[in-house]
């Protein structure tokens, strides 16, 4: 499990390696999940579901109810925070704030990103090269995206067309520029990112 908080946010990410039997302990009220979570297709959900809430618990100090709108996007039941979440093969990310809107994604290292390229990198992108390959731009760019899909709200997003990174250089970590052309406002977001040996994290916190 990885923390990190400042004045603004806090993030923190969690890799599932537990148990679901294991997972549950940590709850005062196990039964309560164990009913939330009887119904679900997956043995992976029920972990996701779970986990997510046990890494919220360890950033905020006490249990708190995650809802969700009609079109997925979770809250706060009690809306003391801005919350997002993001799950990529077994880990979990959370991002947080009780001020600003903010975005959050995990994106696990793979091939499959390479296949997907055409899909979202537009021309006037520049991915770069890090540790000898493009595949790590290919995800802070996908990921990043994702990021800027989450804070937007907004349905029909296609995230050639309407969403563009501005050129960085790909570092172990850093901030760069997305623009969106969805809305009317084609608003800049300054996205924050850092690569770990197994995945990506992007995060944006508008103030």
């Amino acid at each position: 499990m990885r923390i990190h908080k400042n004045k603004t946010h806090s993030w923190g990410i969690w890799k599932m390696q537990e148990s679901l039997d294991e997972l549950l302990l940590s709850f005062d009220n196990s039964s309560r999940y164990e009913n939330e979570i009887e119904n679900f297709s997956s043995s992976k959900r029920q972990l996701e579901y779970i986990t997510t809430r046990i890494l919220l618990k360890h950033m905020l100090g006490e249990e708190k109810r995650i809802a969700y709108h009609p079109n997925g996007k979770p809250y706060l039941s009690d809306n003391s925070y801005h919350i997002s979440i993001s799950h990529s093969g077994d880990f979990v990310a959370i991002i947080l704030s009780n001020q600003y809107v903010v975005g959050i994604d995990i994106e696990k290292y793979g091939m499959k990103i390479d296949s997907l390229v055409s899909r979202f990198i537009r021309l006037d992108e520049s991915p770069t090269v890090f540790q000898g390959e493009k595949r790590w731009s290919y995800l802070l760019h996908w990921s990043a995206k994702e990021v800027v899909f989450k804070i937007l709200n907004e349905q029909n997003v296609d995230f050639k067309k309407h969403l563009k990174i501005e050129p960085f250089q790909t570092e172990s970590y850093g901030s760069f520029l997305a623009q969106e052309s969805r809305t009317v406002d084609n608003r800049l977001f300054n996205i924050f990112y850092r690569i770990y040996p197994e995945f990506v994290l992007t995060w944006s916190v508008v103030e």
